[in-house]
């Protein structure tokens, strides 16, 4: 198994370079090839009459540029925009909510997670622990809670079982708010919008026409990447596990683990006389040792006093093993030259 190694910057092919990234495609997960046709059939309809292109793409993409102005994507497609999609995402939601009402008037579409906090709703890999929206929890503890208590709701592309990052795609769902705080977001001045191909790919993953369509099949089949999230999960706590001063709590979802870390006393003072958080520190360190890139926890916010690391559960389980192992290596030798 390739690994990152030698002097900053010389890495190996087949390791990623950040190991932290939640990003499916960059860590080897492929797309889903029909969602890749549809859209290429939607920029380029020569392709509707190519037989190359199944038939089951091609017809969705009919069914898409049937609901664009003059049939073309090129345009602002306002109504799409506005009415089509935010439609079929209500519905969505209403599925995924048991029957839990949502008006498309409060769906937002925008760039997923380049502007707000992505959900992780499509990431939760426990059968014992399946998600369950805050929307259903209110909904469900009834009046005066669920007609009062305001909710806003994210669901970014990049997070959906497709991992599409790159077409910056998503919605928000305003629950409770006022007319006059909606409307702002509703005039596409508030918040980066999707680019229209970026739209395409989120309708189709919120509108699975009937059984046996290929959209869904494709999903219904991408849901092993829940299986080798929780294969991941486990092994980042056994590795990890048998590392003194190394802590990974159980995960029931997402696509990274944030391991708890101890740091010596005196790593901890030259970091702060190098102005540096500890675990800061602690992944340069890494990243100069191994070529390793790790995020420290304290980039995304962590309790006063504790030290913890980022990595991502996304890469194939052989690499993710070579990453923990190469990891707990350098640990170990730091804290000797720390102690």
């Amino acid at each position: 198994m390739a690994t990152a190694e030698g002097t900053l910057g010389t890495w190996v092919p087949g390791v990623p370079k950040d190991c932290s990234s939640d990003d499916a495609h960059a860590m080897g997960r492929g797309p889903l090839a029909i969602l890749r046709q549809v859209v290429a059939a939607c920029a380029y309809p020569e392709l509707l009459g190519n037989p190359t292109v199944p038939e089951g793409a091609r017809h969705r993409a009919r069914r898409v540029l049937g609901e664009m102005d003059a049939g073309n994507i090129g345009g602002y497609n306002h109504e799409h925009r506005g009415l089509g999609v935010p439609t079929r995402v209500a519905r969505f939601l209403q599925r995924r909510d048991g029957g839990v009402p949502c008006h498309p008037h409060n769906i937002v579409l925008c760039s997923g997670t380049s502007s707000i906090l992505p959900g992780q709703q499509e990431r939760a890999f426990l059968p014992e622990r399946p998600f369950l929206s805050f929307k259903r929890v209110l909904w469900e503890m009834g009046a005066p809670f669920s007609s009062t208590v305001q909710l806003i709701s994210f669901y970014s592309l990049s997070k959906s079982v497709a991992g599409e990052s790159g077409f910056r795609a998503g919605f928000l769902e305003l629950v409770n708010v006022e007319e006059d705080v909606v409307l702002p977001f509703q005039l596409a001045q508030s918040i980066p919008r999707p680019c229209v191909l970026g739209r395409v790919l989120l309708d189709l993953l919120m509108d699975p026409l009937e059984e046996g369509d290929p959209v869904q099949k494709a999903l219904e089949e991408r849901q092993g990447l829940l299986q080798d999230l929780a294969h991941n999960a486990r092994l980042v706590q056994e590795v990890l596990g048998r590392a003194p001063g190394i802590h990974c709590p159980p995960l029931q979802g997402g696509a990274r683990a944030f391991p708890r870390i101890q740091l010596p006393p005196r790593a901890q003072r030259q970091a702060r006389e190098l102005g540096l958080e500890p675990d800061v520190f602690f992944c340069q360190k890494l990243q100069e040792a191994t070529g390793m890139v790790v995020a420290p926890g304290s980039e995304f916010g962590q309790m006063e006093g504790t030290h913890h690391l980022v990595l991502s559960l996304l890469p194939p389980a052989a690499t993710l093993e070579q990453i923990l192992l190469t990891l707990t290596q350098f640990y170990t030798t730091f804290l000797h030259q720390f102690s």
